[in-house]
């Protein structure tokens, strides 16, 4: 098992039994995983954080134009009128800024803006996730050419998948509507069954199970980086994203999961990460690392 924080999802979900894309389990383990990495990674975003110049907010709600943003993950200035006076955090290991209560990041001083996706099995939703995706970038440029935006995809590899959360799961509903569950039987019924890998599951719910092409994983990979060039590092007034991270995944829901270093995608996942990391940090030191004089 790798180190990086898709390792740490694969991880979790191992644990959970299955992998979840409903909720922010997914992308908090990874956006939090990123966020220590860049800030050891780049020593002008950790004086930044310590001197609680920005702040890191996971899974936050940006106060922008009229209303609110959801984000999964963004580093910005806090803003003025939620903090505390003469209030600063001491070094703090990711917050920064956003480690002091009530403090909310300013919509108009964003400096990194983050989202993670997943595509596990219906390869066709590729183009549901650009749709989201390209709409947060639009976003994060109009909020100023400045700010830096990336996104992490997990790309399901596994040629069958037993569709849990919309499947296996609604089986288990409470009467009366609405999202209630019997969890403490789903829990014994089949996550207890998820968790020790047991095979068997495949039958009983063979309903349940959705098939992925042997050419998905690479179809959707290609879409992706064709859809989604990225912007220079020098570029001047220029629209886009300026990183994109994709991770094949083997996620299942029996099977052990994993990144799948073994897949043909997965060959490098841990030097295009490093590179990932560095595209970052060399972003912010370019766009912020004068902000500290003075």
């Amino acid at each position: 098992m790798g180190s990086t924080p898709f390792d740490h999802h694969a991880s979790r979900v191992q644990e959970q039994g299955y992998h979840s894309h409903r909720g922010s389990n997914h992308s908090n383990v990874i956006g939090e995983g990123i966020l220590r990495d860049l800030r050891s990674a780049s020593t002008n975003l950790r004086e930044d954080l310590d001197a609680g110049k920005v702040g890191c907010w996971i899974n936050s709600k940006i106060p922008f134009h009229e209303g609110t943003w959801d984000a999964d993950v963004v580093i910005a200035e806090p803003d003025e009128l939620t903090l505390p006076p003469e209030q600063r955090p001491g070094a703090c290991p990711v917050d920064g800024a956003a480690g002091i209560p009530g403090v909310k990041p300013d919509g108009r001083k964003l400096r990194l803006v983050m989202e993670h996706k997943s595509i596990i099995t219906a390869h066709r939703n590729r183009i549901n996730r650009f749709k989201e995706l390209a709409s947060d970038v639009e976003y994060s440029n109009d909020a100023g050419y400045n700010v830096i935006v990336a996104a992490t995809i997990l790309i399901g590899t596994a040629p069958r998948v037993l569709q849990v959360v919309d499947g296996v799961r609604k089986l288990y509903k409470l009467p009366g509507g609405g999202n209630r569950y019997d969890e403490e039987r789903f829990d014994r019924e089949v996550g207890n069954r998820l968790r020790a890998r047991d095979p068997t599951i495949w039958d009983q719910f063979a309903g349940f199970v959705s098939t992925n092409r042997p050419t998905d994983a690479a179809n959707t990979v290609e879409y992706f980086r064709r859809v989604f060039p990225l912007r220079s590092q020098d570029r001047v007034n220029q629209r886009g994203m300026d990183a994109l991270m994709l991770v094949p995944v083997f996620y299942d829901n029996v099977g052990t999961a994993r990144v799948d270093r073994d897949h043909p995608l997965g060959a490098d996942v841990d030097g295009r990460y490093a590179d990932f990391i560095g595209t970052l940090s060399t972003a912010y030191a370019r766009r912020w690392g004068s902000t500290r004089r003075g």
